[in-house]
């Protein structure tokens, strides 16, 4: 009898935790950067409104220089560098990272007025130093996006990806690689820089591996303590 109860308390604890931090519910985070906000047309000079917000979702610094953003048209079958970021740029835990033209407030942290998107559909792509695109958006008409396309914002609207305005403090990290699920549409565009400050997801999906084949020792009371070294 106090075998088989043991047992049965090592599974249900084993079901409790990895239910619990991997939940199917739980927000999809990202494990790299993402594409956080982007604007695709403007009233006046696209050039110089036109934005791409990058959002850093994991608790490292990451060295972002000779990254690039890159733009492929609706049908196209290639992505050109529209903006390369300068050597010894980085983008620190939870922040923010903006290129954009010239009158984008807050100032981008590299301005550039050579974006030059379509605002019926195309696709924007951020990729590391080696070229390999490390997250993308498809909008519109786009035939390539993640999963679905985002809708196509109105002019001077922006696709800002979850949970965004929905929950401002908590970032932009869900990715769940699917365009139109992961980006909202927003009235009012709120490009964040790297002077805009830390914005810490609200939870993140993992899973709980045991040192040995089962939790051995466990009772009724028993507390078991999970730590993010991520979040400190």
């Amino acid at each position: 009898m106090v075998k088989r109860r043991r047992g049965l308390l090592e599974a249900v604890a084993a079901f409790f935790l990895l239910g619990l931090l991997a939940a199917p519910g739980a927000l999809a985070l990202s494990d790299h950067l993402v594409i956080g906000e982007v604007v695709v047309d403007v009233t006046g000079l696209e050039s110089a409104g036109e934005f791409v917000e990058v959002y850093n979702p994991t608790g490292e610094t990451v060295a972002i220089g000779g990254w690039d953003v890159a733009y492929k048209t609706a049908t196209g079958s290639s992505f050109s560098a529209v903006a390369t970021i300068p050597a010894g740029r980085e983008i620190g835990p939870y922040g923010f990272f903006l290129v954009g033209g010239d009158q984008v407030s807050p100032t981008p942290d590299y301005v550039d007025t050579s974006l030059g998107f379509a605002a019926a559909g195309g696709h924007v792509a951020l990729r590391n130093s080696a070229n390999a695109i490390i997250d993308k958006i498809g909008y519109g008409t786009a035939t390539d996006p993640e999963s679905q396309a985002a809708p196509a914002p109105p002019i001077d609207q922006s696709l800002e990806r979850r949970p965004g305005a929905s929950n401002p403090a908590k970032g932009n990290g869900q990715d769940r690689d699917d365009n139109r699920n992961d980006f909202d549409t927003r009235a009012t565009s709120q490009p964040q820089n790297a002077a805009s400050g830390q914005e810490i997801p609200d939870s993140v999906a993992g899973v709980v591996t045991p040192a040995s084949a089962g939790l051995l020792g466990i009772s009724a009371t028993t507390n078991v303590t999970v730590t993010d070294a991520d979040r400190n």
